[in-house]
């Protein structure tokens, strides 16, 4: 199955979602990328570069569709959706804002600006944390806790529809190994000298 190319990320009726951009081709296999283990260095370079393009692709149609879905039915946005759904997960429904920055993954200064406007729209609020004053607990709202129950079901079907159907057991399971490995490597480059050949 071409799990990254059109057929792997055509926007199929996921409740009225549709992308004029469907037809996109990419063609890279799952099979393929993992080939490329044993594959001389001039064609490892070559395939993976041809990975690289096909999932910059998948990731940005995925990105637009499913976002655009869940916004267009919620309001949320994706970090609106990102946050909520960890805050709902958590015990009590509420974090320090240390660990849910660690938990997203974001800059402590996306993580400030997107706050304050979820605080302005009362979907969290910010309470003061008794073990550091030097931090903040960061608390899921009723209103978050409804707008988060009336997102995820709506998330998991886009997902669902325009992702998972793409591929078969076999094929996830191929995609959740390369996407360990590459988490696991170095997260700075090794810096390359342009003018060697």
């Amino acid at each position: 199955m071409d799990v990254l190319g059109a057929s792997a990320v055509s926007a199929r009726g996921a409740g009225g979602v549709d992308d004029r951009h469907a037809d996109q081709k990419v063609t890279c296999h799952l099979s393929d990328i993992m080939a490329v283990m044993d594959a001389p260095a001039e064609q490892v370079r070559d395939a993976a570069w041809g990975a690289w393009q096909s999932y910059k692709q998948m990731r940005t149609h995925l990105t637009r569709v499913i976002n655009r879905f869940v916004t267009e039915r919620t309001g949320l946005s994706e970090a609106d959706y990102e946050i909520l759904s960890v805050l709902s997960g958590s015990e009590d429904l509420t974090m320090r804002s240390l660990a849910l920055r660690a938990d997203l993954n974001w800059e402590k200064s996306r993580l400030s600006h997107q706050l304050r406007r979820m605080y302005e729209r009362g979907l969290v609020a910010r309470d003061a944390c008794e073990e550091d004053a030097r931090s903040s607990v960061i608390r899921l709202t009723e209103k978050g806790e409804e707008a988060i129950a009336l997102a995820r079901p709506l998330y998991e079907e886009a997902v669902a529809t325009c992702f998972a159907a793409a591929m078969s057991d076999e094929d996830a399971e191929v995609l959740s190994k390369i996407a360990a490995r590459v988490v696991e490597l170095p997260e700075q480059p090794v810096d390359i000298d342009p003018t060697r050949s």
